[in-house]
């Protein structure tokens, strides 16, 4: 909205302003979603529709410029970068910041190339945030057998054609020059389309679209939570799994707000702290997705389990597992190669994400020994009981028993 609204400042809008923005925007949406639940999924669904069709906007305007460039460019000079190719493009052939320069003379274009991966895997996550919310799907295996690849599919055609898009429009130094936001408003502002469209209309259309994925990603993170805390893993599991007062996951939405508005409020300190958090976020969840897919791959092939007769009847085939548990084993090492990328967030070490990523993964792991493991040691047993909630859904419980309790009688508790 700061686009629309501040003009040619809309760049120097100060960070605690926004931050401050983004703090109100999770609030509200948090709300909605406790006290209005359906209405928050309307509305998530309703401006992922938009999404797509601003998506769709962007691709027929590219294909537009490529058919008839003097007759849609506003300026009737196109960017040429289809016209020929003149060799391999590198920003250092064109006016860039020094921030860039210096990111290319620290190493090439290739040491950087593991860090911008990242930012393009985040650009596609969400695809898997339907599988938090099954429990709100009618018929889920059959549903999301068929929904799941139309729509990784149609998300990844129309990212690659608003690409092409962009390049057909925009000039190498447009692109180079400006942010994420800045590039589809000049995109715009090329075609011959009213200013109050590409200056206006366009910021809040993107603004829209952020909110949509807020709203998707909440609802769906904070249904992960209630059931973390349902398994007893958080503490105070109970009150967070609690799905008072319009049975949506209140709990879990508290717990999503708290983190998410400290995540906020402290981004406002720093201009690339959003970028920093983005390629953070995602290098953890690679080290997990490996985990994952070494985890399906055991438990389809190993000939004492049952898993996949137990658990469900959709399981994706091996091949997929196997390619998708190498690209993200390549990419956890590939964060270590020297680059400096990582020096645009403000961090003088090149392998400060990934070994944070590590230490965060370890420290759970930690906890996890801890209290399974280490504390039978000195003669603590660890069992579960499950407790139920108003609504009937089950919470465990973990609790500690000494080992000359286990030899005495006491109530049955479930494994």
């Amino acid at each position: 909205m700061f686009l629309a609204s501040n003009g040619d400042g809309r760049l120097t809008a100060p960070l605690w302003l926004r931050a401050v923005t983004g703090f109100c925007v999770i609030t509200g949406i948090c709300l909605i979603h406790a006290f209005l639940p359906r209405l928050g999924i309307h509305l998530g669904n309703f401006l992922g529709s938009f999404k797509v069709i601003i998506l769709m906007i962007v691709v027929c305007a590219g294909f537009a410029v490529l058919a008839n460039p003097d007759g849609v460019l506003d300026s009737g000079v196109p960017s040429g970068n289809y016209r020929h190719f003149d060799g391999v493009w590198n920003a250092t052939t064109v006016e860039t910041p020094p921030e860039v320069r210096s990111m290319i003379a620290c190493g090439g274009d290739a040491n950087n190339a593991p860090v911008a991966l990242a930012q393009v895997i985040f650009a596609y996550t969400g695809w898997e945030n339907a599988n938090y919310v099954l429990s709100e799907v009618k018929n889920p295996t059959k549903t999301l057998k068929w929904s799941a690849p139309i729509a990784v599919s149609l998300v990844s055609i129309l990212y690659i054609l608003a690409n092409i898009a962009y390049f057909a429009a925009l000039t190498k130094q447009d692109m180079i020059q400006g942010t994420a936001n800045a590039v589809a408003v000049t995109f715009f502002q090329r075609m011959k389309v009213a200013d109050s469209f590409s200056n206006i209309a366009v910021p809040v259309f993107i603004g829209l679209s952020a909110l949509g994925n807020v709203f998707a990603a909440s609802f769906a993170f904070s249904r992960a939570k209630q059931e973390l805390a349902k398994e007893g893993v958080l503490p105070w599991s109970k009150f967070f799994a609690s799905d008072w007062p319009r049975q949506a996951p209140s709990g879990g939405l508290f717990l999503h707000w708290i983190f998410t508005s400290l995540w906020v409020l402290a981004l406002g300190r720093s201009e690339s702290g959003y970028t920093f958090l983005n390629t953070f976020a995602t290098y953890s969840r690679t080290l997990i997705n490996i985990f994952l897919g070494v985890g399906l791959l055991y438990l389809q092939h190993h000939p004492s389990s049952t898993w996949k007769e137990e658990r469900t009847s959709f399981h994706v085939k091996w091949p997929f597992t196997l390619a998708w548990t190498i690209f993200n084993c390549y990419l956890a090492v590939a964060m270590f190669v020297p680059n400096c990328a990582i020096s645009g967030f403000g961090l003088n070490n090149y392998f400060a994400i990934p070994v944070t990523g590590i230490c965060v993964l370890i420290g759970g792991a930690l906890y996890w020994v801890g209290f399974a493991k280490v504390l039978p040691l000195f003669g603590y047993a660890v069992e579960t009981q499950r407790e139920y909630l108003a609504d009937g859904s089950q919470v465990v419980r973990y609790i500690h028993i000494t080992r000359h309790h286990q030899t005495l009688s006491r109530p049955s508790v479930e494994n």
